[in-house]
């Protein structure tokens, strides 16, 4: 299911109304995807300008305040007040920490456009974020954009986003957004009985210069894990700190037989100089030890571009203590 939102200046706020503005569409209940997460792409434009979130590990201040640089589904109904827009919306009796905290936009260009782009676990279903607002936060976790999300008839190809400004004859078109599909089903390594399902998505960008080309999202579930976990790492407890706690990752091996053929993480060192996926994966699992988890990760490869360096690839959910635990490669959806 996909729905889809046009998010304009909010009332009150000082700004253009016709240079503020955006569109994100946003998937929820990924077909073969066994999660409650959701995903989003998207674009805004009329931000603060050059902003740099401290996210990205740059040194960059910004983007620090609670809410800064925000992009995130509200539980209320109406744009009109910040009370109708309502706080983050997820079902607090199962996720045990705000899945929202730290999904925002991570730079933005010198027009200050930018490129929105994440995924969450809520704990909730696809019918639960219809009529929602999504919101678009300052730097200073203020509150600049809103639209209400409505179904839209396609979720894998969203329409465009913003009308054309110029004649075609002169323009590229108007900014749009796309994706490929992949999926994993892992299968226990060294009978530790953990078997999981993801989808994984390429975001394909038009129009939208800023637009990161090194990203995958995934979304998924996994079952046999630690009971009862809380990991450190957005899940409000003290699990998982060993290094690859928790983890769920891509690998850069294309066999799951040994760890040698699986491979270490996938990311390009000579690109990024701090590991991408180091603290990705699962946030918490059940008393019947099923976990999910949703994410998107900047791994430093032209992705957009060659969606086929994906393909093939190891895909591995580690246990608590660090272990890897599940292995599956990585294939092109139908």
């Amino acid at each position: 299911m996909a729905l889809k939102a046009d998010t304009v200046l909010i009332p009150g706020v000082e700004g253009s109304t016709t240079d503020t503005l955006g569109y994100v569409e946003v998937m929820a209940n990924i077909e073969k995807s066994v999660a409650d997460g959701v995903c989003y792409m998207g674009y805004a434009k009329g931000l603060e300008p050059n902003v740099e979130s401290f996210l990205l590990g740059t040194g960059s201040e910004q983007c620090k305040a609670a809410n800064g640089c925000g992009a995130h589904i509200h539980s209320g109904t109406s744009c009109e007040t910040s009370a109708l827009q309502g706080g983050h919306y997820y079902d607090s009796a199962e996720v045990s920490a705000d899945p929202w905290a730290y999904e925002s936009y991570l730079k933005t260009d010198s027009s200050g456009e930018a490129a929105l782009i994440g995924c969450a676990i809520t704990g909730s279903g696809a019918a639960d974020y219809d009529s929602r607002p999504f919101i678009v936060h300052k730097p200073d976790g203020s509150r600049l954009l809103c639209g209400l999300l409505e179904g839209s008839s396609k979720p894998t190809s969203p329409p465009s986003l913003l009308p054309p400004t110029k004649s075609p004859t002169t323009s590229p078109g108007p900014p749009s957004t796309d994706a490929v599909y992949f999926t994993a089903a892992t299968a226990a390594i060294d009978n530790s009985g953990i078997t999981s399902n993801t989808v994984l998505f390429i975001p394909q960008w038009e129009n939208i210069d800023i637009a990161p080309k090194d990203v995958v999202c995934f979304v998924g579930g996994a079952s046999g894990l630690d009971p009862n976990v809380l990991s450190a790492n957005g899940g409000g407890g003290t699990d998982c700190t060993d290094p690859n706690g928790c983890g769920v990752h891509v690998h850069s091996g294309t066999d799951c037989s040994s760890s040698t053929t699986q491979g270490g993480h996938w990311y390009n060192s000579a690109a990024m100089d701090v590991d991408p996926w180091a603290l990705i994966g699962y946030e918490q699992t059940s008393a019947a030890g099923l976990g999910q988890f949703a994410s998107c990760v900047h791994t430093g490869f032209n992705v957009a571009s060659d969606p086929g360096l994906l393909d093939g690839r190891a895909f591995i959910v580690h246990r608590k203590d660090g272990s890897r635990a599940s292995c599956g490669l990585i294939s092109k959806a139908p």
